[in-house]
């Protein structure tokens, strides 16, 4: 196994896959990167959003049952603290892949 390792090795030229060393182009990694991690905190968000929808809903029809109020207002605030999570990584992100594209 290690000597066919070997002779794959010796045998492989950069060039032939089409791999240049000098040649720094990142921008197709980070547009990659970029959509895909712009498509899970757009999906996040949705969920979060949806999540404080339900709370609300819950919260209104609890008919001043103390138990259901405080499970609706600890749904909203989790919700919350996750969005503001969400954006804050969305941003944080996106200087990112903004400083290694330069």
């Amino acid at each position: 196994m290690l000597a066919w390792l070997y002779f794959a090795a010796t045998k492989l030229n950069p060039g032939d896959i089409g791999y240049n060393p000098t040649v720094r182009d990142n921008s197709a990694l980070n547009n990659s990167v970029s959509n895909i991690t712009s498509t899970v905190y757009a999906i996040a968000g949705m969920v979060a959003v949806l999540v404080i929808v339900i709370a609300g809903y819950m919260f209104a029809v609890s008919n001043g049952n103390a138990d259901r109020v405080r499970k609706a207002r600890f749904m909203i605030l989790g919700a919350s603290v996750g969005l503001v999570v969400v954006l804050m990584a969305f941003l944080i992100t996106q200087l990112v892949i903004r400083w290694v594209a330069t």
